[in-house]
């Protein structure tokens, strides 16, 4: 006899679900109107649900700005994702598939992302809450990916905090320039992985000089 499927009467996957709903929802409406001008009544008519309903499960809007970033950001696949990298042998090839992901859900979620940037920069609150959900969020896995890559020789030593703080800014400053609408971000996004993972490996150093060990001055064994 077949098992029937028994997710329909898991608490957990009906709240989980009912969030997603919500949130699905919010990011639509907050993608049209923005944040300040979305209204919880906004977000219920979206969901096809009561706007009492919300506030069972978000406590209120900012609760559901910092949950879309969460969501935006993939932060639960992201600890996945640095745990295959890590199986991976190439160090390279594994950060440009991570990089590659990253750069193409901030195109599919640009106009979100426009919506709500303003509000992370003006609202010390949502500020703050924004660098605990996601930039602590991505801070830990990036700097395990980087501390077994150094210690597996793909990568030089390097001060791990630091370096991850530095890979951080970059996307979040090439994030910014797309939205401020600088024309080479936007019109060359998807060679951006390739460009960063070059830089990240190879340097600004002719390709002669990496290869006999030559630093960019032409510093090397005498």
């Amino acid at each position: 006899m077949c098992s029937s499927d028994t997710s329909q009467h898991d608490p957990q996957v009906a709240v989980q679900a009912r969030r997603g709903q919500i949130l699905k929802a919010a990011a639509a409406v907050f993608s049209e109107k923005g944040y300040h001008r979305a209204t919880s009544k906004d977000i219920a008519a979206a969901a096809g649900i009561s706007e009492g309903t919300i506030y069972n499960y978000f406590r209120s809007k900012s609760d559901l700005l910092v949950a879309i970033i969460a969501r935006l950001s993939e932060l639960e696949s992201l600890d996945v994702e640095m745990a295959q990298a890590l199986v991976g042998a190439d160090a390279r090839c594994s950060l440009l598939a991570l990089l590659r992901r990253r750069v193409s859900l901030t195109e599919r979620n640009e106009q979100l992302i426009r919506a709500i940037v303003p509000e992370i920069i003006s609202d010390a609150d949502l500020r703050g809450r924004f660098v605990e959900q996601l930039l602590d969020g991505t801070t830990a896995p990036l700097e395990r990916y980087l501390e077994a890559q150094i210690a597996s020789g793909q990568m030089r030593q390097v001060d791990i905090p630091l370096c991850v703080r530095a890979l951080q800014s970059l996307m979040l400053g090439l994030v910014l320039m797309r939205l401020m609408g600088d024309p080479v971000v936007t019109g060359r996004w998807q060679e951006l992985p390739e460009l960063l993972v070059s830089l990240i490996f190879d340097g600004l150093a002719p390709a002669q000089d990496r290869q006999s060990g030559l630093g960019p001055a032409g510093e090397g064994e005498a």
